[in-house]
């Protein structure tokens, strides 16, 4: 049984490239999970996008911060 690390989720698809929202703990530079050290998604890193029973690899080809608490609807 091989176990897997969620990172995040789509968030939005624009022809062969996907968007993921990166949970904030997954979002550093190594990740610690199940007593080992894992290096965090950056760009040239590969993905296992799960859909339903496909698995579909992706390649990590950009990288954007966008700051959800400073927005204008912020009080």
């Amino acid at each position: 049984m091989q176990l897997t690390k969620q990172i995040g989720v789509i968030v939005g698809v624009d022809g062969s490239v996907a968007s993921v929202g990166v949970y904030n703990m997954s979002n550093s530079s190594e990740i610690i999970w199940l007593g080992d050290i894992l290096t965090g998604p950056k760009i040239g890193a590969l993905l296992t996008i799960n859909q339903n029973d496909v698995k579909i690899i992706a390649s990590v080809i950009t990288e954007k911060v966008i700051d959800q608490q400073n927005t204008i609807r912020s009080t």
